[in-house]
């Protein structure tokens, strides 16, 4: 059975493939898993288990954000994930930080 190359319409009217859209996840996650580390495992030490890993589900690439703690509930993982995801930022020393390991 082949891929399945349905398309989707990007910002700039471009229609990425498949292939595309996990290329672009990819380099997030590879751009976003170690700050996520540092922050929560190393940081908050949330748990032993932290990353971020990209994953096809329903047909669409995207980037799975893993936390196992045996101190933190769900419902607390779920809400400091999401504080770090609304101050991530893209920064000049990330993007350099990023562009050396690439």
């Amino acid at each position: 059975a082949g891929e399945s190359q349905s398309q989707s319409p990007s910002e700039a009217g471009e229609v990425l493939d498949m292939s595309q859209y996990r290329m672009y996840a990819s380099m997030l996650q590879q751009y976003i898993h170690q700050p996520f580390f540092a922050d929560l495992r190393t940081q908050q030490q949330l748990g032993y288990i932290v990353g971020a890993t990209v994953q096809q589900l329903n047909g669409m690439a995207s980037i799975c954000f893993i936390v196992q703690s045996a101190k933190y509930d769900a419902v607390e993982l779920k809400k400091r994930i999401g504080e770090f995801l609304e101050g991530f930022e893209f920064t000049e020393e990330r993007v350099a930080n990023f562009e050396s390991i690439k």
